[in-house]
């Protein structure tokens, strides 16, 4: 009985010659650096550098800006949107004045609590564009001695109290997505 030999096909020789050359140049390309400042924002796509990628350290709080993590708005602030109608921040010590921030996810944050001389059913302040919502909508808020409140935000951006007047209303109930 004759013994038959392998004779490899073309298509398998050059099938092996380019992945000897792609082994090669992969090899190459992970022992080769790259030259210092060569990868900049350009060069990065969306979401390429995930927390795993980031060697720990490597962020420091000075690095951070505050806007991107969404720094608060302080109402009534110098370049803020003003008090309206008689309200102010609240005047108690232990008291947050309103302020008010968009996370990274679109969610705006309104905290804080505002007082009015007497009992008010009116706009409180008025949120920029883009902190406010496409329609109208409705919370329940903490009112004036332990009572219920009811804060609508209006598309127009209007934080108003409504419903019930209150002479003091805690917003820090009220959380919603802009736009939507």
């Amino acid at each position: 009985m004759q013994k038959h030999r392998f004779a490899p096909s073309p298509a398998f020789v050059l099938s092996l010659i380019a992945l000897f050359v792609a082994l090669g140049g992969t090899s190459y390309a992970a022992i080769t650096a790259l030259p210092a400042n060569s990868v900049g924002t350009h060069q990065l796509k969306n979401n390429a550098v995930t927390g795993p990628k980031i060697k720990n350290g490597a962020i420091t709080a000075a690095k951070i800006s505050h806007s991107a993590l969404g720094a608060a708005t302080v109402v009534g602030a110098p370049g803020a949107p003003a008090y309206q109608n008689g309200w102010t921040a609240a005047d108690s010590s232990d008291d947050e004045g309103v302020s008010f921030y968009k996370d990274p996810w679109g969610i705006v944050h309104i905290q804080g609590n505002a007082a009015h001389s007497g009992a008010a059913s009116t706009t409180i302040f008025t949120l920029p564009p883009g902190y406010r919502p496409a329609k109208n909508i409705y919370f329940s808020a903490y009112g004036n001695g332990s009572t219920a409140a009811y804060v609508q935000v209006m598309s127009d951006g209007e934080v108003v109290e409504f419903n019930v007047a209150q002479a003091f209303v805690g917003l820090s109930t009220v959380t919603f997505r802009a736009g939507l």
